[in-house]
This record gives C-alpha cells, sequence and structure tokens, in this order.
C-alpha cells in the first residue's frame, strides 16, 4: 500500500506508520485474515487426586426428537476412571442439572471435589452455584473465550455421538434408548490412558459382558459362588493397587500429551495496548454460527 502511494507521487512524511496503522484497524482484514491455530500457551494437564474427584459437564443436542420429546443429552465424565453419566432430557435448565448431579453423581459416587462446567446458562447461574456450594463441591468453570478447555467432556461427546451415529444408522427416534448401551460399551471398554476399563477402576474387578455369555470363558464356566466370594474379596483388597498404577501411567500419557503439544507451541501474549478482533458471540457469522450443534443424521 505504502509503494502505491509514493509511486502515484504523493507526499506523506508518515506513510509507513499510518498505512500500518490503516490495515492494523481494517475489519475485513481481520476477519478473513488467516487464523493463527498453533497453540500459544503451555499444555495444561489435569490430572485427578482420587476416581470421582473431578466431574466434567457439558451437554449435547438437539437431536431428533425421541419418546417423551427428549431431545437433548446431559453427560458428565469423571477425569480419572473415565467414567460417563449421561440422561437424555426434553429440556435443560439449572433445575434439571441439579437434579441430573444429585441422583446420577452424588447419590452414586459421593460429592466430588470439583465439577468443571462451560459458561452455558444451565451451568453458569445462581441455582447451580448455590448448590454446589450446599454440597461442598467446587463448581469450576472454561475459558470463556474457548468453552473447549473442558476437554474430558468433549472427548465424551464426540465419544457418544460416534458411537449413537454407529448403533442407530437411520433410526433416528430410537438414541434415547440407545444411548445406556452405548455408555455400557464405554464403560467396559479398555482405555489407553490408564490401562483399566472405567467398570475395573470403577469396582475393582472387569464385567462379565454378553459375549462371554454365548461364547462361555473360563471365569463364566468354573463359576463356584464361595469362591467367587473370596475372590471379590481380593478383588476389593487390589482396587486400591490397581488405581494407584493407573494414576501412573496417566501421569505418564498426560506428560507425553504436554510434549507433543508443547513442541508445537508459538507463544504470544497479549498486552496493554494491543488490537484484537472481538467477534459478536450471540450472532451467527456469514461462514456458520459460532454455537456448537452436532448434527447426528444428514
Amino acid at each position: 500500500m505504502e509503494h502505491t502511494i509514493l509511486l502515484h507521487g504523493y507526499y506523506w512524511p508518515r506513510v509507513k506508520k499510518d498505512t500500518k496503522k490503516y490495515v492494523d484497524q481494517c475489519h475485513k482484514c481481520q476477519l478473513h485474515a488467516r487464523q493463527h491455530h498453533l497453540p500459544s500457551t503451555e499444555f495444561q494437564g489435569n490430572l485427578s487426586a482420587w476416581p470421582f474427584a473431578q466431574w466434567g459437564v457439558d451437554l449435547l443436542g438437539p437431536f431428533p426428537t425421541a419418546k417423551g420429546k427428549r431431545k437433548y443429552i446431559i453427560v458428565a465424565v469423571d477425569y480419572f476412571t473415565k467414567w460417563i453419566e449421561a440422561e437424555a432430557l426434553a429440556s435443560i435448565t439449572a433445575h434439571q442439572v441439579t437434579c441430573f448431579l444429585r441422583s446420577n453423581i452424588l447419590a452414586r459416587f459421593g460429592v466430588p471435589n470439583a465439577f468443571i462446567f462451560d459458561h452455558g446458562k444451565q451451568f453458569d447461574c445462581a441455582e447451580v452455584i448455590n448448590f454446589c456450594d450446599q454440597v461442598g463441591a467446587i463448581a469450576r468453570f472454561a475459558l470463556v473465550a474457548y468453552p473447549q478447555t473442558n476437554g474430558q467432556a468433549e472427548a465424551a461427546n464426540k465419544e457418544i455421538v460416534h458411537d449413537l451415529h454407529t448403533r442407530l444408522d437411520e433410526a433416528k427416534g430410537n438414541w434415547a434408548d440407545e444411548h445406556n448401551t452405548v455408555l455400557w460399551a464405554h464403560r467396559t471398554t479398555f482405555k489407553v490412558a490408564t490401562g483399566e476399563t472405567p467398570f475395573a477402576l470403577t469396582y475393582g474387578t472387569d464385567a462379565v459382558i454378553p459375549i462371554e455369555i454365548t461364547s462361555p470363558t473360563y471365569r463364566v464356566t468354573a463359576y463356584d459362588e464361595a469362591d467367587n466370594d473370596e475372590a471379590r474379596l481380593l478383588d476389593l483388597e487390589l482396587a486400591q493397587e490397581r488405581r494407584e498404577l493407573a494414576a501412573i501411567k496417566l501421569a505418564a500419557t498426560k506428560e507425553q500429551v504436554a510434549k507433543y503439544y508443547n513442541a508445537k507451541l508459538v507463544p504470544h501474549k497479549l498486552i496493554l495496548g494491543d488490537q484484537v478482533l472481538r467477534r459478536n458471540q450471540g450472532r451467527p457469522m456469514i461462514f456458520g454460527g459460532p454455537v456448537r450443534k452436532f448434527k447426528m443424521w444428514p
């Protein structure tokens, strides 16, 4: 731009500084500029102190309307065991969120240290915050600028949607009845991060899956009630060691992920006076809105 101005014969003493200022403030240039996708801050791993100490909570939907006018799923995932709790709902309100936390989390797994939410209006409200204060749990919120920082819940969301796609295909309205089957498959699947299944880390032993009944394994054919009771007590005695080994493996996995993530790090810190493009998150943009929607079927 400055070369073009000078070639046209204009005398402009501060041409370089003024053109830079003009380009920096150009709205369309900022709106359609190439986005910087490399990470600018170091990876922050979130390690849980004990099983069911931290739960990431998020919402899925809207889905095709199912029986009972249900079209949303509220999802909670434990950061340590990777255990997922989910429930299909017709609508999402703060009252339903507190009911879900009370019946599916507190009544089954005790009071956690913290719940991690995004800034959805169903979570970031007085009712949910007061509920957490009353039960003695901390309500933490993901970054406003990047609500997907609740990464564990986001990973669980993708897994649930993928498995619902796989199971239901074109049976759009049956997803609410099938989501429990999807949860069962997740709970009994080996996780690389911990080296165990969520079921094993929760109950101290592996679940008997349907294939072991149709094609009997040794523990099914050699079942004896007296020996089973003794073996079950032994499993409970070894559960703590099993969880400690899983915690070590989980920490090592997080360290590897952080090393890979930080290798692509391009530090960029904002200082006073920097100009930033501020998007209106309440309105859809020309090439797609900022609101995250999960589309299950084309």
